[in-house]
């Protein structure tokens, strides 16, 4: 008896046809059956380029944010992951046309999520590609879509399946990683960023107050990653002390370009880490990011490192705590508040920062103990929604300490040691500071 059989595998058919075998009709030894053909794909559609389009997959390291070994990813492909260093956090990246601004995805019988930015990846980026990428056969589709959470215009389902072996093992000969560096910390030393090889040359940018005084840069640490896109993080990421250095495009310029810029960039820089809500970021060193951090909720900062942040180095949402911190040479803002309550900025230091910490609308913010060396405004609360509790924050060469704008208020419960500070305060269009 002969069939003939169809078989649906994501959005790909398959066509299979089972051989004729006389029937057995006994006797010590059974026919052998002959194999079944390999089944062969059917080609994917092409993209329309009129509407939103996925154009491909490839596997993806969320460490690094660069897409590894496997970067064009078709169906019917195997995909040894003892290839990949075991140091790697793999996830799937869909590539997109211009016009997707958001992409659904499935994968086996998962339920359906929705990614609103890029990188567009399958699984969160929280690790959980390396759970659901295990070894046997795996179907995932993608569909893009003009608008966000999968609104607007549909581009057309692009689906594959995939053979994963090598999953859970470690690869013999992985390239070798930077070992962890030492925790960032402050200390006395002779050190120059001018001379720093991790700045590749550059000349240092101008303006920013640096006189070779006693405030200087710790020597780089021996661990240096470079990052390209966005790293999310998910529960604890502890940079052990390593070096997270940008070196990705954006608006059609190199990092060269983009890197110890002589003024701050244009809002909508893509941040260095995305702390989605309830993570913390710990044990970090960041240089030449665009736009530094940003949170959502309830999330900890807690001895990180930054140098040279182009934009803002920390964009704090709601209950954020950040602490034993520094930042230097902030082209813009330090930490900037937008729609942020419950801020809580305890023991960090500011070093040649323009502004170091700006409420443009932040309620019930703390800011206690923290150092301020050669600022304009230290401390600013800006706007009739924006409150700070101030305490014990020192403050060495400077403009004002507090700057109260637009009816923002600052509440004084004494200042630490100010030192070469031309005001204690700055009222302007309403704002008060207001001793306590």
């Amino acid at each position: 008896m002969s069939a003939f059989f169809r078989i649906l595998i994501g959005s790909a058919f398959f066509m299979m046809l089972s051989v004729s075998q006389p029937a057995w009709s006994g006797g010590s030894t059974p026919p052998i059956p002959a194999p079944e053909p390999t089944p062969t794909p059917e080609p994917l559609p092409e993209p329309d380029p009129n509407k939103p389009s996925v154009i491909g997959f490839s596997l993806y390291d969320e460490i690094t944010g660069a897409d590894v070994v496997y970067k064009d990813i078709q169906n019917g492909d195997t995909l040894d992951l003892e290839l990949l260093p075991s140091s790697a956090q793999l996830n799937i990246r869909a590539k997109v046309n211009d016009l997707a601004v958001s992409v659904a995805f499935g994968f086996d019988d998962q339920p359906r999520r929705v990614e609103n930015a890029a990188p567009y990846t399958v699984f969160l980026e929280d690790g959980s590609g390396e759970v659901s990428l295990s070894n046997g056969n795996h179907t995932f589709y993608a569909e893009a879509y003009s608008d966000k959470n999968a609104g607007g215009v549909k581009g057309e389902r692009y689906s594959i399946s995939v053979r994963i072996v090598g999953a859970g093992s470690a690869n013999p000969n992985p390239t070798p990683g930077p070992e962890p560096g030492p925790t960032p910390e402050l200390p006395p030393s002779d050190y120059d960023p001018r001379k720093d090889p991790a700045y590749n040359g550059f000349k240092y940018r101008p303006g920013q107050g640096y006189s070779g005084g006693k405030w200087k840069l710790p020597a780089p640490p021996s661990c240096v990653k470079d990052v390209t896109r966005t790293i999310t993080v998910n529960g604890t990421f502890d940079g052990k002390g390593c070096l997270y250095r940008w070196r990705g495009n954006w608006n059609g310029k190199s990092y060269k370009q983009l890197c110890f810029a002589p003024k701050e960039l244009s809002e909508g820089t893509p941040a260095m880490f995305d702390l989605r809500p309830g993570a913390t970021l710990k044990n970090v060193v960041i240089e030449c990011a665009l736009d530094g951090i940003h949170t959502s909720r309830d999330n900890v900062i807690d001895n990180v490192f930054m140098r040279d942040v182009e934009e803002d180095a920390v964009t704090a949402r709601e209950n954020v705590t950040i602490k034993n911190s520094q930042f230097w040479y902030c082209n813009d803002k330090c930490i900037q508040m937008n729609s942020a309550n419950g801020v809580k900025i305890f023991n960090n230091k500011f070093i040649n920062a323009q502004t170091p910490i700006l409420a443009n609308w932040g309620r019930n913010v703390e800011v206690k103990n923290n150092y301020l060396y050669n600022t304009n405004r230290g401390i600013r609360a800006r706007s009739d929604k924006s409150n700070i509790i101030a305490e014990g924050n020192d403050h060495e060469i400077g403009g004002c300490h507090y700057g109260a704008e637009d009816k923002g208020l600052i509440e004084n419960w004494g200042t630490g040691r100010l030192s070469s500070v031309k005001k204690l305060k700055c009222e302007d269009r309403g704002g008060r500071v207001v001793n306590k």
